[in-house]
């Protein structure tokens, strides 16, 4: 299909009247070169998009200007016959608009690609920021509407630019040294040092332009010219907030406990509004709960209690109820917790640009909900179970979704349980077994459960049987609903016998490729499950990779080649898998696969294409399998 796309190409640049790569027919704009301050009619026809049978789209705009959001208008599109139609006033600052159209949870991004409108002056010219934002959206703002990282994108797009436009790079060579770190890695250090060179020679250099050339420095493993900077911070500017981070990293690494509170003291005098306060309280917190020293840890605790945000405050709290001890600090920690995330509930005061009114009450209530949740267990742990119960109810009632915790539910219904609200518990019990499968712990809640209810536990083994397979049903039809299908990019790595594997060659073969690293905990916590996965399918036509990438070196060890593979190796050898390690050791594969966070798993058809994406894991070995399983067979 020919894509009509209102697009010139103009040496390196993209310059448009309208939208950038939309579908046939997809958008209209008018006018067709709005300018800031204009009132911007859109008409979306979704025909060929993901909102295809949409009944309510909502068009979201985000403008635009100094490289990040400004603005935000939301639109509810009216509909006539099969299109849309909406309009919106342009904020007077803006320099490009990026939008996204929407219902419910589904998002149309143009595949992945966004929708933009460039905006124009008097003379019908575009504005250098405007060119250098639109650049840097796949590097940064694009996900506000839906579009992907995409660092390559974004290092060509700026390397193009500065060559017709090069007055405007002092603005944007922060940002073009950061993604040339990512896309170029060791291979653009002398790039990433030539260009630092150059602002090193600039007059009226600043505390914050030190700290960062001290990073990047670090960072290109010139780590003489790094601690030159360190040093030129801490002499010339010893109380700016660059000079923070290197003091605090004193007490972070401190493990006396009485030498760790002096150097806070002295740092809270120095920094008394850098956020490291309430990371430093924190970490003294956690080693007074180390040396069992409760106590000394609660009179710390509430003298700095009005230095505590409400995140610390949570996990202190927990840090005491698991501890069981101080329950009236963790109680009184949570209940200032959750009073804060309520005041903040209805104010827009510190509202991100980006987030609507909409997703700004859903932010909050999640934090009021995880608030309530710790609340709720500081209360079962001093005894007022009618009151835990209640706080229980109202945190699972807004953790939902994405942000559901099931843990959380064992927790509540093993209360219930407690207070012989066994009918209750009951229900809830079968509920979140066929919702998460069924787990060792969610198998003896509902044993007892079920012994309360019944007397006995004649039928508990048909009674489980009938919920495990009402579970597999619930979880077979929820992964069809999220399947996928798209070609996998080709790769070719070494394992850790040095041999080469080759994707392609593997045809034929369902693949699962899981990219991973030692120090990625999530990543970890899911190998047990991947293997017991691996036990049941690795004879039945299915290639099990695991793709090392993003291995961090230690600084110590960083001139040795051979590290990042000894260091999987030892990893795979102490835990007795039997994993198939790939080595991603420039980090290439992970980046065609356009991974944003890890673990993340990529499920491959006999065809090669991929028909499932799952990021993040839970850690529970049952759920891994039963996942895993599932998607196998749904593209055997």
């Amino acid at each position: 299909m020919k894509k009509k796309l209102f697009l010139t190409v103009l040496t390196g640049i993209f310059l448009l009247s309208g939208i950038i790569e939309g579908k046939d027919n997809s958008l209209k704009v008018s006018p067709a070169k709005p300018k800031a301050g204009d009132k911007v009619t859109v008409t979306f026809n979704p025909a060929g998009t993901n909102l295809e049978k949409a009944e309510k789209i909502k068009m979201s705009a985000y403008f635009c200007s100094d490289k990040t959001v400004i603005d935000l208008a939301v639109v509810e599109m009216e509909k006539k016959n099969s299109l849309f139609t909406g309009s919106f006033k342009v904020n007077e600052k803006a320099e490009i608009v990026g939008l996204k159209f929407s219902e419910g949870k589904k998002v149309e991004a143009n595949n992945k690609k966004g929708y933009y409108i460039r905006l124009y002056n008097n003379k019908g010219k575009e504005s250098d920021a405007g060119l250098a934002i639109y650049a840097l959206a796949p590097y940064s703002w694009g996900r506000f509407i839906g579009a992907e990282t995409d660092l390559n994108a974004a290092y060509k797009n700026l390397k193009n630019l500065f060559k017709t436009k090069p007055a405007i790079k002092d603005k944007y060579v922060k940002d073009y040294i950061t993604i040339m770190m990512n896309v170029l890695k060791e291979k653009g250090f002398d790039l990433i040092a030539a260009e630092l060179k150059k602002m090193e020679e600039k007059s009226n250099l600043t505390a914050e332009d030190y700290s960062y050339f001290q990073r990047i420095y670090g960072q290109i493993k010139q780590k003489d010219k790094a601690d030159e900077y360190k040093k030129i911070i801490l002499e010339k500017f010893p109380k700016d907030p660059a000079a923070a981070m290197f003091v605090y990293m004193n007490i972070s690494s401190e493990k006396n406990l009485d030498k760790k509170l002096e150097l806070f003291a002295s740092f809270k005098k120095d920094f008394p509004a850098s956020p490291y306060v309430a990371s430093g309280i924190y970490s003294i917190n956690n080693l007074f709960i180390k040396e069992k020293k409760y106590k000394e840890g609660a009179e710390f605790i509430n003298k700095y209690m009005d230095d505590i945000s409400p995140v610390y405050m949570g996990y202190i709290a927990k840090g005491y109820i698991y501890a069981k001890q101080e329950l009236d600090l963790a109680y009184n920690l949570s209940k200032a917790a959750v009073d804060k995330a309520r005041q903040k509930l209805n104010s827009t005061e510190n509202k991100p640009a980006y987030l609507s009114n909409e997703e700004w009450l859903e932010q909050n209530n999640s934090s009021i909900a995880s608030a309530v949740a710790t609340l709720a267990e500081a209360s079962a742990s001093l005894g007022k179970k009618e009151e835990a119960l209640g706080l229980y109810q109202e945190a699972l009632s807004s953790l939902t979704g994405d942000n559901a915790d099931p843990g959380l539910n064992e927790k509540y219904i093993n209360l219930l349980y407690e207070l012989n609200k066994i009918d209750k518990a009951s229900k809830e019990i079968e509920t979140l077994i066929t919702a998460e499968m069924p787990t060792e712990s969610r198998t003896a809640l509902a044993k007892k459960i079920y012994i309360k209810k019944n007397g006995s536990e004649t039928d508990f083994d048909t009674y489980l049987a009938k919920l495990t397979k009402d579970a597999k049903n619930y979880l077979n039809e929820k992964l069809k609903k999220e399947m996928i299908n798209e070609p996998a990019p080709d790769f070719t790595l070494y394992d850790l016998d040095g041999k080469k594997v080759t994707l392609s060659s593997l045809k034929g073969k369902i693949v699962i490729v899981d990219f991973w690293a030692t120090w990625c905990g999530p990543c970890v916590g899911s190998f047990p499950g991947m293997q017991k996965a691996l036990n049941v399918w690795k004879d039945k036509g299915v290639e099990f990779l695991f793709v090392n990438t993003w291995q961090t070196i230690p600084e110590e060890s960083k001139g040795d080649k051979n590290w990042k593979k000894n260091n999987a190796a030892e990893f795979i050898k102490k835990n007795n898998y039997t994993l198939h390690v790939l080595l991603d050791e420039e980090d290439k594969v992970v980046a065609s696969y356009k991974v944003s966070g890890i673990p993340t798993k990529f499920v491959i058809d006999k065809n090669g294409r991929i028909r499932f994406n799952v990021v993040g894991s839970d850690g529970i070995d049952d759920k891994t399998v039963a996942e895993i399983s599932t998607m196998i067979e749904l593209i055997k």
